[in-house]
């Protein structure tokens, strides 16, 4: 009788009777709950998401080193995202990208519409990069250089020539040739193009070799401040004042898949990408000291260059109106084979890739 009175004397506040056993396993589950929410979820939670960044190295310029580097040095990192960056020359970065060997990567905008043609699973997330028009006295981030003794002073001057374009399926190409025909009335087919990196097409333009050479980045430092070379126009400037629209040369690219399961942590990449490129901006001494020393440059150097081109890891409605004629050249150059709808072509990340 005692033990039973043990184990029901007390009654809760409605009045209903709990046994201390039930009470001694409330106590226990309340335990258990405490113990996995201060030790088992914050471990859970501090999980990061592993993703792949393909990448080329600086692409060749100032603005690249003053963008990226904060992000390479490890000086800001994506939140919540254990990024691997993993470098390769452009065209294998942009086979990479294709292959679906990177989770996110850097394209040109042609290349990505090409991926696109094909049925490729990529989903760009944002404008990485936009040529800026400058100065004549400013070397230029992305130009057209010809000889200076050899009299060419219109693109219509360069039929029959030889000129120097790295990557035909590059943002530089669209914009060169369409330039060339419908603002300069250039024949197209009169043409010889020859496709190599923007530092051998400088060696070449030197040599004689090649009449003409679209140079972007480091190599069009050098070409500015030599004798022997002229600028027959700056693609930034040529476009935007013929066009009036931005000058939009890259692209950052994710797999669809990538998209669809990580949305937080892209939009992680995406932040960190704004913060290095800020950190760059208001640091840019140390940033260029830095990449100088692993390209072998002088930083003074490749701080002539600094300002030609602006990192946005955004897009904006003048970024989409953009895409929208050059969506249109790409069609109308053959340089891809079918229409685009510009309206899929960029990821919400809100929501599933389309």
């Amino acid at each position: 009788m005692l033990f039973y009175r043990d184990a029901v004397s007390r009654r809760d506040k409605g009045g209903k009777s709990v046994s201390r056993g039930i009470r001694v396993k409330r106590f226990l589950w309340v335990a258990v709950v405490v113990w996995l929410a201060v030790g088992v979820w914050p471990a859970i939670a501090q999980e990061k998401v592993p993703l792949t960044f393909g990448d080329y190295p600086y692409g060749y310029g100032a603005n690249a080193l003053v963008s990226y580097s904060a992000l390479y040095e490890g000086i800001v990192k994506p939140e919540g995202v254990d990024l691997n960056i993993m470098h390769a020359p452009i065209d294998a970065a942009e086979r990479l990208m294709m292959a679906g060997q990177r989770d996110l990567g850097v394209m040109a905008f042609l290349a990505y519409f090409t991926a696109r043609a094909k049925g490729l699973p990529l989903v760009a997330l944002a404008v990485e990069q936009r040529l800026q028009p400058t100065e004549p006295s400013v070397p230029p981030g992305n130009a057209l250089y010809v000889r200076a003794a050899a009299g060419i002073d219109n693109p219509k001057k360069l039929e029959g020539k030889k000129i120097g374009m790295p990557l035909l399926r590059s943002a530089s190409s669209l914009y060169t040739q369409a330039i060339f025909r419908d603002r300069f009335g250039v024949d197209l087919s009169k043409i010889t193009w020859v496709d190599k990196p923007p530092p051998i097409l400088y060696q070449l333009l030197q040599s004689g070799e090649i009449d003409a050479a679209n140079l972007y980045g480091e190599p069009s430092y050098r070409a500015f401040r030599d004798p022997s070379l002229k600028v027959l126009f700056v693609t930034a400037n040529m476009w935007g004042s013929w066009t009036g629209t931005n000058t939009i040369t890259t692209l950052i690219v994710a797999k669809k898949s990538t998209v669809e399961k990580y949305p937080r942590a892209l939009k992680s990449v995406l932040s960190a990408l704004q913060k290095s490129r800020d950190y760059g901006l208001q640091h840019t001494d140390q940033v260029l000291e830095i990449g100088a020393k692993k390209l072998g440059f002088d930083k003074e150097h490749l701080k002539q260059g600094v300002g030609g081109n602006y990192f946005a890891f955004e897009v904006s409605p003048q970024d989409r109106e953009s895409l929208k004629l050059l969506l249109k050249y790409a069609v109308d150059l053959k340089m891809i084979d079918k229409e685009l709808d510009l309206a899929t072509l960029f990821a919400n990340l809100g929501e599933p890739a389309r």
